[in-house]
């Protein structure tokens, strides 16, 4: 693949709100997943909060579609999403938006919209 068509790619999944990070320098990108990688884990494995910058989306549940599979729950790097008294908890000042919840989510529940 060249060049041309790598960054065609990149633009695409950024239209439908993946959020991708060049990071270090641009030395190299960060595809935001679930694994919560060491850069946003302190000396003690604990996430850290705010080590980079938050994608320009936001997740936004239907409650209403949500089956409180948990699915979104075990992918959610941030841990922005839990699941009490029945009901889908989103803390929205944790989300990064970078749409894993939405990936992951079987009945689409999850749309990711402007921040």
């Amino acid at each position: 693949m060249g060049q041309r068509e790598a960054l065609a790619l990149f633009e695409d999944s950024k239209k439908q709100g993946h959020f991708f990070c060049f990071m270090a320098d641009e030395q190299w990108i960060c595809f935001c997943c679930a694994c919560g990688c060491g850069f946003f884990r302190n000396e003690k494995g604990n996430k850290v909060q705010d080590p980079c910058d938050k994608s320009p989306f936001i997740e936004s549940t239907d409650t209403d579609a949500c089956t409180l599979c948990g699915a979104c729950l075990d992918v959610c790097a941030w841990e922005a999403r839990s699941i009490d008294s029945g009901a889908m908890i989103v803390e929205s000042e944790k989300c990064y938006g970078c749409s894993a919840c939405q990936q992951t989510c079987p009945v689409d529940a999850i749309a990711m919209v402007a921040r």
